[in-house]
């Protein structure tokens, strides 16, 4: 279920972003003998990657500080993103980041809903 709204503004931002070596985030890792985390090496590089060719292709860009809703593409070799103003939004009761919540949901079903979450190549989400 999706609002009507999601989607209906005019893009924002609309961008094509160089991805050469596509990755997944990584989960954190635990020094037991510290008991502390560390986010791993190729995580941390592939983030300063992306951020890099952000910031060359939207160099007047200022980030965005309101309700907003973000389309998202993945290929092999590049990320596309549109960034869109979410003007009927208010504040909900939920205040997690919606992407954790599509991740705790979608690892939770594996193997019930589907025999494996990698299986999914779009997905849409809303927090009301």
């Amino acid at each position: 279920m999706t609002e009507s709204s999601d989607f209906a503004n005019s893009p924002l931002l609309s961008l094509a972003l160089p991805w050469p070596k596509p990755q997944v985030k990584e989960r954190p890792r635990f020094v037991r003998a510290t008991g502390r985390s560390y986010t791993p090496k190729n995580t941390l590089e592939a983030e300063a990657n992306l951020l890099t060719e952000f910031q060359a292709a939207a160099a007047d860009w200022s980030p965005y500080d309101q309700p907003c809703a973000v389309e998202w593409t993945f290929t092999n070799s590049h990320v596309g993103v549109v960034l869109r103003a979410h003007d009927d939004y208010t504040q909900r009761q939920l205040r997690g980041d919606t992407d954790n919540y599509v991740k705790l949901a979608s690892d939770a079903l594996n193997g019930a809903l589907f025999t494996d979450d990698k299986l999914i190549v779009a997905s849409s989400a809303v927090k009301l």
